[in-house]
């Protein structure tokens, strides 16, 4: 089975990658206009003799969906890998503190607060999801998930991506057997979980680029082929830098499987449904980052 989170489940790992260029323009806000209805007034009529009964809120096929998706979420540790960024900003945000003067660190608070903020993110997986996937499809996926192999797999994914997880990853001497090393690196292929943590990572960088790029002057500014370019370059080198640190989180959080078990992981890997749902979040997920980006890029921080 393809872990219907496999990028997410990378993402602590992911987002100590990202840095932030110096560019000079003032943060960006979005203003939002509030409009009010006006309420008519009727009189009121002479009371009648009615039968009261509960009022049922009537379930459409959309709130069905999205009702399916947050359990799917929740069974999966997805909700809690996705919410892990919390952690991971509130960490850069400490790191930040110590450098970076109180006006500075007021204005990268409110962009990461903003743009990376992680029950914000469930809502728009969520909303992303049931849009994408068919009402069949979603029960097929919430039937899967009721798997007890997979239900173990989730929760040693749950554990991997909580502030202990994170802890004891920095801490984790891996010596795997070769046999149980190339099993890992099987699972990576299949769950794509190196290029995932280079994708996300491009995301956000190319979000930067766009945001202090538009702060330019005109004469100065790169086109969108420049753009495209450069962040193929950096990519590579997000690749290069990554050496065996994937393998190692993933030689960390399923240390618990055996052999055989991993290698039912591997097949499990090839399952279409979680491939679609899985490919669905990643989407998602790089459109975050890269709005998230643009309004860092458009911030004159720097993160050492």
């Amino acid at each position: 089975m393809k872990k219907l989170i496999a990028v997410v489940g990378l993402m602590a790992l992911s987002f100590y990658f990202f840095s932030l260029p110096e560019i000079d323009t003032d943060i960006f806000i979005d203003q939002v206009a509030l409009q009010k209805s006006a309420v008519k007034k009727v009189k009121t009529p002479p009371p009648k003799k009615v039968l009261t009964r509960k009022k049922v809120r009537k379930v459409t096929k959309d709130s069905d969906k999205k009702e399916i998706v947050g359990e799917i979420l929740e069974t999966t540790s997805t909700s809690n890998s996705l919410k892990s960024i919390d952690y991971i900003i509130d960490d850069r945000l400490r790191e930040a503190q110590e450098y970076l003067s109180p006006e500075q660190y007021g204005r990268l608070e409110k962009v990461l607060k903003k743009h990376f903020d992680g029950t914000k993110i469930v809502k728009r997986i969520t909303e992303h999801l049931a849009k994408n996937l068919s009402l069949k499809e979603l029960k097929d996926l919430q039937e899967r998930t009721e798997d007890p192999f997979l239900t173990k797999v989730w929760s040693l994914e749950e554990y991997a991506n909580s502030p202990e997880g994170v802890q004891a990853f920095e801490e984790f001497q891996a010596n795997p057997t070769e046999e149980r090393l190339a099993l890992i690196k099987e699972f990576d292929l299949v769950a794509g979980g190196t290029d995932s943590v280079v994708e996300l990572n491009s995301a956000i960088v190319r979000g930067i680029l766009e945001g202090s790029n538009s702060s330019m002057p005109k004469d100065q500014r790169m086109n969108l082929d420049q753009i495209t370019e450069l962040t193929a370059t950096l990519a590579e080198q997000i690749r290069d830098g990554l050496d065996d640190k994937v393998v190692n989180n993933l030689l960390f959080t399923y240390q618990d499987l055996s052999d055989d078990e991993l290698s039912e992981l591997v097949e499990r890997g090839q399952d279409n449904l979680f491939s679609k749902a899985n490919l669905l979040i990643q989407d998602k997920l790089k459109k975050i980052l890269l709005e998230g980006g643009r309004e860092i890029g458009r911030t004159n921080v720097h993160l050492n």
